[in-house]
């Protein structure tokens, strides 16, 4: 019984994207346009004063991609 219940849910995954990977694309290369306008948003804020540091921005930003 648990096996079948898991071969369906594969099944229902694998169904999921029907409409083809641009969708999928579109949402990864928008999320990421999104991070980097924080991202820059944040560095011009931090540049004009010193309230969050360059290096801080820049390291969280590269630990959230990992």
């Amino acid at each position: 019984m648990v096996k079948n219940n898991m071969s369906l849910s594969i099944l229902s995954l694998s169904e999921v994207p029907q409409m083809g990977p641009l969708p999928w694309v579109f949402l990864f290369f928008s999320v990421l346009s999104l991070c980097f306008k924080v991202l820059v948003i944040l560095y011009f804020i931090s540049s004009n004063n010193n309230i969050v540091k360059k290096d801080q921005i820049i390291t969280s930003f590269y630990y959230w991609l990992w």
